[in-house]
């Protein structure tokens, strides 16, 4: 299984790189774009269409993923190694972020769990908006990855192709491993997962640290590849493009995020 999905990775970045050389550079640029949000996407799928926990508030991770990585982009530069550096940062920021909302937020369910999740997605794009460290309405902008004049478009979207295939990977074999058997048991019956000794509390709040991940992981990206960061970018409407991608591409599995992201985005 593993093996036939790293030829399958192979290929795929292989074709990425023959598109890339033969793409214009605005193609490219939002070919780069759908393919960051979709790596948001699966997470959703993750979250949602796998463990059936319904969160409108994952927008708040891909703006943490942003802000961290243009914080350290700004201050420190956008070398390589500190880029790297503020991908962790931002892990860590929404691991916190992740045990604070999911603690409380996931003793709920269905409805009751979306609206307690759009009050900290709404509230985060305030504190963003409001903070003049942060950038204010005004946001943040960092310099290009790789000063490559022309090339750096193409560089750019062959680590984001590479973070893609790279993060559906991971989450293939999440939904195989028998966390992704507990995630779906709690999607099915939470009774019958609990007659089963499944810890429901450990297991939600499980998928939802790992879905703030791929969340975070997708704002690093976006920053990286775009450049500049405003709250605005994050909001409820980003929320809800969250849901539509996993709803249009289909919830259960991970290709529908990319499929939904080429319809949204």
């Amino acid at each position: 299984m593993k093996k036939r999905i790293a030829i399958l990775g192979t290929i795929i970045f292989l074709v990425g790189l023959v598109l890339a050389l033969s793409f214009g550079l605005y193609n490219l640029s939002a070919v780069t774009n759908i393919l960051v949000w979709a790596i948001a996407g699966m997470g959703m799928v993750l979250l949602i269409g796998v463990s059936g926990q319904l969160s409108l508030g994952h927008a708040a991770f891909v703006a943490i993923g942003a802000y961290s990585t243009a914080m350290v982009g700004t201050h420190l530069g956008s070398s390589m190694p500190l880029l790297v550096l503020s991908v962790l940062i931002g892990f860590g920021v929404s691991l916190v972020f992740a045990l604070l909302i999911g603690l409380p937020a996931l003793r709920l369910k269905g409805y009751y769990l979306a609206i307690a999740t759009i009050a900290f997605g709404v509230g985060m794009q305030q504190v963003l908006n409001g903070t003049d460290a942060l950038g204010g309405a005004m946001g943040l902008q960092i310099s290009p990855i790789f000063d490559l004049s022309s090339l750096r478009d193409v560089y750019t979207f062959l680590v984001v192709l590479a973070s893609f295939l790279l993060f559906y990977g991971l989450g293939i074999v999440i939904m195989k491993s028998p966390f992704g058997v507990k995630f779906r048991m709690i999607r099915d019956s939470e009774v019958a997962a609990r007659s089963y000794g499944t810890n429901l509390t450990k297991n939600k709040l499980l998928v939802f640290v790992i879905s703030s991940f791929y969340c975070s992981f997708a704002g690093s990206l976006y920053t990286m590849s775009q450049g500049l960061v405003k709250s605005d970018l994050f909001g409820l409407n980003a929320a809800i493009n969250l849901l539509l991608i996993i709803i249009i591409g289909g919830a259960i599995m991970l290709e529908g995020a990319l499929i939904g992201s080429v319809v949204i985005i």
